[in-house]
């Protein structure tokens, strides 16, 4: 097959026998992530380059490919750099009888494997890789959404103005929460020795979120810490205290608007799962493709929008369509004796590994539609266009979350940074007044984290009708996971034949994971 492969080249003006004396003195490690001909300047795994070659090899032994070549013949050479070294090794070389589908698929299948090492995919991913292998819909949903991933984070400027929607609102719920903690803060007066330590540092809290500088919020909650203490040195050694423990804009935001300025350099998008799924749902809106997401939480193929994700995030598909890619993929799917393992498990083995990844919120739900207790029979269209509403605009609600969580990290991290440099009882410094700052940090702390939380009241909300949704008729997608929709059939039509299959599966499968625990 080299000497095929090197005469083909020449066809083209290329070196054959230089590549591939090339290739020979580089053999590959075991390891084929670590290997630079597998690697994209990102560290992203050469998928095209899998794609392609198995492409190429049917184009030598004269038959037809199932996907396109591409049309940069730098991505046909980087191919055929690969197989050359690849087939300098025991594990990856063509053998006597070797196709080119087979060949593809042993190096697919280590590729996964090693992802799977590293729990990048999980149970879950491999039966959703097996389902789009032979489901035709989730085929098709897979192939779509893996285009829509690609093109809306193809581009940097792209993905900060899909984000910019998404980082707003995360600002403005954070603001508006501020306003609502800072609106139920007491009003207690400063000089009122019958108030609790407590009740001033939060006013003093209160007077930083209005404006003031926390290190004269600070001061003015200790002045009352300090109230009744007789000693002829306090005031002196009080403002030596405060000049020796000011807390300096790099430890926290000493103002209310330099705290903004760090929610607002926090939000900006980055690499997470919730914030690239936000983009993608921007990025369909704006090119008019939401069909294509609303269609893959109607048929409760939900399964495959994290396996599209995680294709996008670890594998390169330059040169090749992602039609074209989706498609490579499904093959391999097929094919897979990593996943040939899995069916000839047969469902009970299935089940088992989903089991053992639920929460036991989910494992309660799906026992109750397979034991019937849930109103599947009942639902219609209209329950369906609810998830679905819901489930979109959980998109954006969770990536403006995982922003917020981002910032509320921060804070803690700076309270505890500002709170380290003040001098602790035993020191010295008055016992009382070490304490108030004890209060002070303690109550900024809870008035951040409720702030924090305030911010998702509007995510809390829908999931509280995805959780109605799911306790009403069980939950759809992971049934889905295990007994994909037919394309065609209502959601009403499907759920019973759902819960026959499920019933055929002995109970000790669901239960396994309960025995572990």
């Amino acid at each position: 097959m080299n000497r095929r492969i090197a005469k083909m080249l020449t066809k083209f003006g290329v070196d054959g026998e230089k590549i591939l004396a090339e290739a020979a003195a580089k053999p590959p490690t075991p390891n084929l992530l670590r290997d630079p001909a597998l690697l994209e300047g990102k560290n992203l795994i050469r998928l095209n380059s899998i794609g392609t070659m198995d492409a190429m090899l049917e184009l030598a032994l004269g038959n037809k490919p199932s996907i396109p070549m591409p049309k940069d013949p730098k991505v046909g050479l980087q191919a055929i750099i690969l197989f050359l070294r690849l087939n300098h090794t025991p594990w990856f070389s063509w053998k006597e009888n070797d196709t080119p589908a087979a060949w593809s698929t042993r190096v697919m299948d280590a590729l996964f494997h090693n992802l799977a090492d590293q729990e990048i995919f999980t149970q879950a991913d491999f039966l959703a890789l097996d389902r789009l292998s032979s489901n035709p819909l989730w085929n098709g949903l897979f192939g779509y959404t893996l285009d829509l991933f690609l093109n809306a984070i193809s581009d940097p400027t792209r993905v900060s103005n899909l984000d910019k929607g998404t980082s707003q609102s995360a600002v403005q719920a954070f603001k508006s929460s501020a306003d609502a903690r800072q609106a139920r803060l007491p009003k207690v007066k400063y000089g009122n020795s019958l108030a609790s330590f407590k009740d001033v540092a939060e006013y003093a809290i209160g007077e930083y979120l209005a404006g003031l500088d926390v290190n004269e919020a600070l001061e003015r909650h200790l002045v009352q810490a300090q109230l009744g203490l007789e000693d002829t040195d306090g005031k002196a050694r009080f403002q030596k205290f405060l000049s020796d423990n000011r807390i300096e804009p790099d430890t926290f935001p000493t103002t209310v608007a330099a705290m903004y300025q760090q929610v607002r350099q926090e939000v900006r998008f980055q690499e997470s799962e919730g914030e690239v799924a936000a983009v993608c749902y921007t990025y369909a809106q704006e090119t008019g493709q939401t069909g294509v997401m609303d269609k893959l939480f109607a048929n409760f193929a939900d399964p495959v929008f994290p396996v599209a994700a995680k294709c996008r995030k670890y594998f390169h598909f330059g040169g090749i369509a992602p039609r074209d890619a989706a498609t490579v993929i499904a093959r391999w799917a097929a094919r897979s004796k990593l996943l040939s393992g899995m069916r000839k498990g047969g469902m009970g083995k299935q089940v088992e590994g989903l089991m053992a990844q639920m929460s036991k919120s989910e494992r309660k739900a799906l026992m109750a539609f397979r034991d019937g207790r849930t109103e599947a029979r009942s639902i219609g269209k209209a329950d369906v266009d609810r998830y679905v509403k819901a489930r979109c605009k959980m998109l954006t609600l969770s990536a403006q979350q995982a922003k917020i969580g981002r910032v509320e990290k921060l804070l803690m991290s700076q309270i505890a940074g500002a709170e380290q440099f003040i001098m602790r009882p035993g020191q010295e410094a008055l016992k009382d007044m070490t304490y108030g700052v004890d209060v002070f940090f303690r109550a900024l702390r809870t008035v951040m984290e409720d702030i924090c939380n305030g911010t998702g009241s509007l995510l809390r909300e829908q999931m509280k009708v995805l959780h109605e949704f799911e306790h009403r008729y069980g939950p759809l997608p992971t049934i889905a996971l295990l007994c994909p929709m037919p394309p065609g059939m209502s959601a009403e039509d499907w759920l019973p034949k759902a819960r026959v299959l499920l019933n055929k599966i002995e109970n000790q499968h669901f239960h396994v994971q309960d025995k572990l625990m």
